[in-house]
């Protein structure tokens, strides 16, 4: 049992309308990869999912007054969805009392009726433990590894202290770079500009809803965390960003799962694999980078939703006006809408096509990539300038086609070579994509 402390981090559950079952999946291309893959549709098994919760209630625990009130975060175990589920309470604050929130979000990241209803194996955290001891480990050493490739994040969280609003972002985004660690990160459901956490990091994907009513824009934290960048990145036809959030997590436990069931989709002819902290294999098809871009690059920059994105009101929303006059942005993405709504149809086909080498790394050069496919490279730059350009030639016919393309880097962090130190020191690289 862990001793929980009422920190001064401040954490908030964004709206959530409980375990909505309505059938968003088509509208989002699940249905067509389903019908289309059959008995060999991907459904997250294997994955280890990681959900992060904020109270949504306390507990007097004790009758002492002097001694603080236990968190309610955890989702329902009993509830029907996550029947065969292995739900691990991470900090240890149990009381028997669960969250409505948690649970309707866990029933769309992992429930049996979620995209990703192979995933078995969930870690549950209070977020005000998550940020401490409980894994980032604000104020101490390295943050902790794990075997969890995905987090969820259905809550946003405000520090007025900059100072440790940047150490957790660098530590979130440690993770990510480190340990291949995804962190699905939900915008509020209000507009205006983000709070800092954890959209404001980097290498997070920042998840908003359809009808593009949620905050945009990132605050300033300090030099490395400036204001003004894109977030939102993704969205999903959810009337919450609560809801939206674990069906993009759900999507990308699909794709995690394609690209490392199949060694053979990683060719990069340096590197095709990595090993994390935990000691966990990653292959080029399923590292976090590739996993983010095949998943905006996939997106839809126009919809044709069928299903209302409520329980209750009947409401369809669509994205009809992307990158209008006044959402614009100069790399190429929505202010509202950032890469458009998730396609797991789509991005998924960019992973199964298999990695696309450069001409530079003896790819396929002039004869062409494939319509689908990534690349990963896994040291870009090069010593004097070497290496510092990939060429990829196509060729798109006689017809008119569409070209999505998305290029993915992370904010490099210094975490330090002992576990018992966090520099956290950032390097932001530039790189830039043209056609």
């Amino acid at each position: 049992m862990k001793l929980l402390v009422r920190y001064s981090i401040a954490a908030f559950l964004i709206q959530h309308s409980g375990l909505l079952l309505a059938d968003y999946k088509a509208d989002i291309g699940y249905t067509k990869l389903a019908t289309e893959l059959g008995v060999n549709l991907p459904d997250g098994n294997g994955i280890l999912a990681t959900q992060v919760e904020a109270a949504t209630s306390y507990v007097d625990h004790d009758n002492n007054p002097s001694t603080p009130d236990w968190p309610i975060y955890l989702p329902d175990r009993n509830n029907t969805s996550f029947t065969g589920k292995l739900i691990t309470d991470m900090t240890g604050a149990e009381f028997g009392t669960y969250s409505g929130h948690a649970t309707g979000v866990g029933g769309l990241l992992y429930g049996n009726y979620s995209m990703a209803s192979g995933i078995n194996s969930i870690h549950a955290y209070w977020a005000d433990d998550w940020f401490q001891s409980g894994f980032l480990n604000y104020g101490a050493g390295q943050p902790q590894s794990s075997a969890s490739r995905i987090g969820n994040h259905s809550w946003v969280g405000n520090i007025t202290d900059l100072p440790i609003a940047s150490n957790l972002l660098r530590r979130m985004d440690w993770v990510i770079e480190t340990d291949e660690f995804l962190q699905f990160v939900g915008t509020r459901n209000s507009t205006g500009t983000n709070y800092n956490l954890f959209s404001a990091a980097y290498n997070v994907l920042a998840v908003g809803k359809t009808d593009g009513n949620h905050s945009t824009g990132s605050p300033y934290v300090d030099a490395n965390y400036p204001s003004g960048r894109i977030r939102t990145e993704i969205v999903a036809p959810k009337s919450t960003t609560s809801s939206a959030t674990p069906m993009v997590a759900a999507t990308a436990a699909l794709l995690i799962e394609t690209g490392h069931a199949d060694p053979g989709l990683s060719t990069d002819p340096v590197q095709t694999s990595t090993e994390n902290r935990n000691g966990n294999i990653i292959h080029n098809a399923e590292r976090s980078e590739v996993i983010k871009a095949a998943l905006l690059a996939g997106a839809d920059r126009y919809t044709k939703n069928q299903t209302p994105n409520t329980s209750t009101t009947g409401v369809i929303t669509n994205i009809t006006d992307y990158r209008s006059v006044n959402n614009q942005t100069t790399n190429g993405l929505d202010t509202r809408f950032g890469a458009g709504q998730v396609n797991a149809y789509n991005s998924y086909h960019i992973i199964a096509a298999g990695e696309q080498n450069s001409s530079q790394d003896g790819g396929a050069g002039s004869t062409g990539i494939g319509t689908f496919g990534f690349d990963y490279d896994p040291s870009f730059g090069g010593s004097s300038g070497s290496n510092n350009v990939a060429s990829y030639y196509f060729s798109t016919g006689p017809a008119p086609k569409i070209l999505s393309a998305s290029l993915l880097w992370h904010l490099d962090i210094d975490g330090g070579r002992r576990s018992n130190s966090f520099p956290g020191t950032a390097i932001f690289y530039d790189l830039e994509l043209y056609l």
